[in-house]
């Protein structure tokens, strides 16, 4: 039996209501005026686990279909409206003519449309939704435009691809899902349990070798993943000093592979298995 719409209600965890008063759908009149201000309300919070929840119910029974299947319609939306605004902002400020740069406005417009889906699609993949602290489609709204043209410039638009997604990812600081098939910076450090070592602790850091002039450097947080002057990073594994000295005793392909060196090194080291 359908309930009244003055009687609608949802519950997210035990007995916490997410709406307890009159709601059409779409409309969102109900909200207090200054929940529009402040977007970290009571509603926005339990809509965000609602949405987030039903994004990681797809992840776990839909492996095999696509990103596209698994994508927001709204946070397309919110990327795309996003861009474009930045981009009118970014070519008043160049006095550049969008129309010339991308022989017209409905291409330009194809290509607005084609980044954001491919972000989204491509966080669909990578992103820990549970992990962010605001709604997924006001923050791609609020921020994704000017992050976007911080990566690639507006006139090259047309070239962006899944590399200046995790470029975007990564300055949105945005919680990705580890993978070691992505140039993701790990730097973890935990204490050795073993007695009398001349260790006090292990470290394990992303590493890259210069093309040029072969130095090792850290791949760190605010790095180029796909810096042309160096090599794919590879990790790191380093003891360390009393005196905070660091001694590098070997290299590894993958965290996991740095990870179980460390654990024959130091038995019972308190490493994470995925950073």
């Amino acid at each position: 039996m359908e309930l009244p719409k003055w009687q609608f209600a949802i519950e997210i965890q035990g007995d916490e209501p997410m709406l307890a008063c009159p709601r059409d759908t779409g409309c969102f009149c109900h909200i207090p005026k200054i929940a529009k201000i402040q977007r970290d309300c009571e509603a926005r919070m339990c809509l965000r686990k609602v949405m987030y929840l039903a994004r990681c119910i797809c992840r776990m029974t839909t492996e095999t279909d696509s990103a596209i299947e698994l994508s927001d319609p709204a946070a397309v939306f919110a990327c795309a409206l996003s861009l474009w605004q930045a981009s009118k902002k970014r070519a008043v400020d160049e006095k550049l003519n969008l129309s010339e740069c991308f022989n017209g406005m409905d291409q330009f417009m194809r290509e607005i449309m084609r980044i954001a889906n491919q972000f989204e699609s491509w966080s669909c993949l990578h992103i820990e939704f549970n992990e962010l602290d605001e709604v997924w489609s006001y923050l791609l709204e609020d921020k994704f435009g000017e992050t976007c043209l911080a990566t690639v410039s507006l006139t090259a638009l047309a070239s962006f691809n899944d590399s200046d997604c995790l470029r975007v990812a990564m300055r949105l600081d945005l919680p990705i899902i580890f993978d070691d098939r992505l140039p993701i910076p790990v730097d973890i450090t935990a204490r050795n349990p073993v007695a009398g070592s001349a260790f006090k602790w292990f470290r394990i850091q992303t590493v890259r070798d210069g093309i040029e002039n072969e130095d090792s450097s850290p791949y760190a947080t605010g790095d180029d993943p796909f810096d042309e002057q160096y090599e794919s990073p590879y990790f790191g594994l380093y003891g360390v000093r009393e005196d905070s000295m660091l001694e590098f005793i070997t290299s590894q392909p993958t965290y996991g592979k740095a990870v179980q060196l460390a654990r024959k090194l130091a038995p019972g080291i308190n490493l994470p298995d995925t950073p």
